[in-house]
């Protein structure tokens, strides 16, 4: 109470509420005996009112302020998350096909203002409409999502493969959207591709130095035979022993070849030279007399004077040796035609093509397309173990030519096989 101030004469208190709980008061006194009136009351009531509200909005301010900075704090990291994933992210709309949201990494990959795009549009290369591969069909069964949809793809745009994962998911207005992370599997993909090649090669190493080997012992077994016939001259013994011994040093040359092969191939440095199929083919023909005379197999040779042009590998040789060797054995003792003429690969790339003709009991249609696997027997008679055909193929591909097999007569494969195999002309400069 202030001094000198006269005595409240008449008061009235009117609550100050928010939400239905009690804040305080605000009361008017009056000093003079006239009392309150109703304006007065109705006046304190709104003020009352008023104040409340003002409270009320304060409070709910400082509320939704803590709850964006919370909000705010959980978007940046789920963000830093989406942005740091190694993996492209974005939102589109099911139904127009809208990007509502995407990841740094996708913006990056695909433009800054992807956002508002159409997805078809600004990710893929040349869409006009709805992508023919669109995984919307797969997200949804009844009005619900049905999990996530994973899958394999090349961007048409980048040329990146990517494990895709697609799933609808709800967005904030209610609507169903599909998300869609993509991991880039392009490094991942092209290990595993030089992984198989090395496993492929690795196979070819030691079919080279198991099955080829073999082909040397076998002309060198035959030359020693050759030697214990007691009607044979020592000077003609002596020549023997001299081409039985050039096949066990091809065969020091073959294990050599192939440590080397395996280095070069290792590093990525393989050496291609220049040769001349001509050349091969005579060096193959003369390796192969003692089996073609112990066989009584003639070789009849069909080619003009070259030269016969090629890159290859130092393997070369090792492609005839096996299809002649194969042809002289199981060719029921009839001439071996190796004819060379000019050719076309894809019907655009000169080549040089080589057919190695035999007259045997030929390949079945059936057994065609498994004539170079690995390992793949043939008839039950055959002691071929299927690795000759299979290093001639691995081999021809390696040096960039093709290998066939056909029926010397058009369809009648029981009166022989036609072997080809074409290389890509080379410059003989």
């Amino acid at each position: 109470m202030v001094a000198n101030t006269p005595p409240i004469r008449c008061a009235v208190g009117i609550p100050i509420m928010a939400r239905g709980k009690i804040l305080g008061a605000l009361v008017l006194g009056v000093c003079s005996e006239r009392g309150i009136s109703t304006h007065e009351i109705d006046l304190l009531q709104a003020m009352a009112s008023q104040i409340g509200l003002a409270y009320d909005n304060s409070r709910m301010t400082r509320q939704l302020s803590r709850k964006a900075a919370y909000l705010k704090s959980e978007h940046d990291e789920v963000l830093t998350i989406l942005n740091e994933l190694g993996a492209i992210v974005y939102v589109a709309d099911m139904d127009t096909y809208e990007v509502l949201a995407a990841n740094r990494p996708m913006r990056e990959s695909y433009g800054n203002d992807i956002i508002g795009k159409i997805c078809y549009k600004s990710i893929q290369e040349g869409m006009d409409g709805p992508c023919p591969f669109c995984t919307n069909k797969h997200l949804l069964k009844d009005g619900h999502p049905t999990g996530p949809y994973v899958w394999d793809f090349q961007n048409t745009t980048t040329g990146r493969k990517y494990r895709l994962s697609d799933r609808a998911i709800e967005w904030p207005d209610g609507r169903f959207v599909r998300i869609e992370i993509g991991l880039d599997i392009t490094d991942f993909e092209e290990a595993k591709e030089r992984l198989d090649e090395i496993r492929t090669m690795l196979q070819l190493y030691n079919d080279l130095l198991v099955h080829d080997i073999s082909n040397h012992t076998s002309i060198a077994k035959g030359i020693m035979e050759l030697i214990c016939d007691e009607k044979m001259s020592q000077e003609q013994k002596g020549e023997m022993i001299k081409t039985a011994m050039e096949q066990m040093n091809k065969i020091d040359r073959l294990v050599s070849r192939t440590a080397t092969l395996a280095k070069t191939k290792a590093t990525g440095r393989e050496n291609m030279a220049k040769v001349d199929l001509g050349r091969i083919l005579d060096t193959t023909i003369s390796d192969t007399i003692v089996m073609t005379d112990k066989m009584g197999v003639k070789i009849i040779r069909d080619r003009s004077s070259g030269p016969f042009i090629i890159e290859a590998g130092e393997f070369v040789n090792e492609i005839f040796i096996n299809l002649l060797v194969n042809a002289i054995k199981y060719g029921n003792g009839k001439p071996v035609k190796v004819k060379i003429a000019e050719s076309t690969i894809d019907e655009k790339t000169p080549s040089w093509k080589v057919c190695v003709t035999d007259e045997g009991a030929g390949v079945h249609p059936d057994k065609k397309a498994l004539l170079f696997k690995r390992y793949e027997r043939l008839t039950t008679v055959s002691q071929l173990k299927g690795l000759g055909l299979t290093i001639v193929r691995t081999l021809t591909e390696t040096y960039g030519g093709r290998v066939a097999v056909e029926d010397r007569v058009p369809g009648d494969y029981t009166k022989g096989t036609i072997f080809s195999i074409e290389f890509p002309k080379a410059n003989d400069t």
